[in-house]
């Protein structure tokens, strides 16, 4: 998949409508049962701010954001689950939805891995928005191909490393999205979107991809559910992947690369994590 074809929602449903359509090939559902199919009309989204000129004249002959560090040889890739009481707990004591407290918990732990505020004031996370239900009028959810926007959210990397890291990045991560939310595409600012990840700090910035909510494990082309989704770009990215849990429903899976000691490190600060949120 590449985002100059779809985002993840429009990848979802394609997805999910491959994999319909080879079960009742092989007579498992029934036509009834099958997805409804993608929304192609462009004339459905409203562009007062000219994006196609816009990012194009941004990004021709450059490189839309910054390119992550060449990957060390020592690179490990991994996955980790947050249970669904765990999901929970952080949700009852934060008040916020359960991708802030997935995003807030992966950002602590990744900062504190990699040891940021040694070397960065101030520590930066970019995660995607979905603008479809948020067009005036909405778009229809099989709306396909892309309608995504960053929201960016800023903190310093001391407090995301300090004893209250979790609430000082829940907080970060709460404000950012309802403002985000309560803007709107008609108040949004794309001219700005490429510009300001461009004047981040490489090293500082953590993206997210994926979502809880693309079903990844729903997935059955005939012969049952994946065993395991990775998203495999994560190693040369830099980003961090977020799907449902394969394990048990509101659970949260989340996948990342990072050298081996970094990875050691990360792991140890989740588990730990994890561990105050039983006791």
């Amino acid at each position: 998949m590449h985002h100059a074809a779809c985002d993840g929602s429009s990848y979802t449903l394609f997805r999910q409508t491959w994999a319909a359509a080879a079960r009742r090939w092989s007579g498992d559902i029934s036509l009834d049962a099958h997805p409804l199919g993608p929304v192609v009309d462009r004339s459905l989204v409203p562009d007062p701010h000219g994006l196609y000129s816009l990012f194009y004249k941004t990004v021709a002959g450059k490189s839309p954001i910054p390119a992550p560090a060449s990957s060390p040889a020592d690179i490990v890739l991994a996955s980790f689950t947050i249970k669904s009481s765990h999901i929970k707990a952080l949700k009852a004591a934060f008040r916020c939805s359960t991708a802030a407290v997935t995003f807030a918990f992966t950002w602590i732990n990744y900062v504190r891995a990699r040891e940021l505020a040694k070397r960065n004031d101030k520590v930066y996370l970019a995660i995607p928005v979905d603008f479809r239900s948020r067009m005036r009028p909405p778009l229809p959810a099989e709306y396909f191909g892309n309608c995504i926007g960053p929201c960016y959210v800023e903190a310093e990397a001391a407090d995301l490393s300090g004893a209250n890291g979790l609430t000082a990045a829940a907080e970060a991560i709460d404000r950012a999205i309802k403002s985000v939310a309560s803007a709107g595409f008609e108040g949004a600012e794309p001219e700005k979107w490429l510009e300001t990840i461009r004047g981040l700090p490489a090293e500082a910035i953590l993206t997210g991809a994926g979502s809880h909510r693309f079903g990844v494990y729903d997935t059955d082309f005939g012969w049952g559910r994946p065993a395991h989704v990775d998203l495999t770009s994560v190693a040369r990215t830099g980003v961090f992947a977020v799907a449902e849990s394969c394990e048990e429903e509101g659970g949260v899976e989340i996948g990342l690369a990072l050298p081996r000691n970094q990875m050691d490190l990360f792991q140890i600060y989740f588990a730990e994590g994890l561990g105050r949120l039983d006791g």
